[in-house]
C-alpha cells in the first residue's frame, strides 16, 4: 500500500506500486536525488523504517524540487522483508 501525504491511497499491491515507480521514471528526467540516513525500529516480525529524501526532476517541461520523509512498515516473511505500507510525509 502506498499512501500520499494526505493519507490518500495511491497504490495497492506490488504490481500497482511497481507501476507507479515505472510511470514516474519513464515520464520524468531526474536531475538530482538523495536519500538520508535510514532509521529502523524492529518489533519481531514487523519493522518501521523512516528516511529523508530530496529530488529534483523535470516533468512535462517544468523543473521541480521536492523534499520529504518516507515511512515504511515492513513484515518479515522467512528471510525476506516485505513492504506492506509506504507513506510520503512532506
Amino acid at each position: 500500500m502506498f499512501v500520499g501525504p494526505d493519507l490518500t491511497r495511491v497504490a495497492r499491491g506490488a504490481d500497482a506500486a511497481a507501476s507507479s515507480y515505472d510511470a514516474f521514471v519513464s515520464s520524468a528526467t531526474i536531475l538530482d536525488a538523495s536519500v538520508g540516513e535510514t532509521q529502523v525500529d524492529e518489533f519481531g516480525a514487523l519493522a518501521v523504517a523512516t528516511l529523508t529524501w530530496s529530488i529534483t526532476y523535470i516533468y512535462e517541461g517544468t523543473e521541480s524540487t521536492e523534499h520529504g520523509h518516507d515511512l515504511y512498515v515492513l513484515r518479515r516473511e522467512g528471510d525476506d522483508w516485505k513492504i506492506c505500507w509506504r507513506q510520503i510525509v512532506r
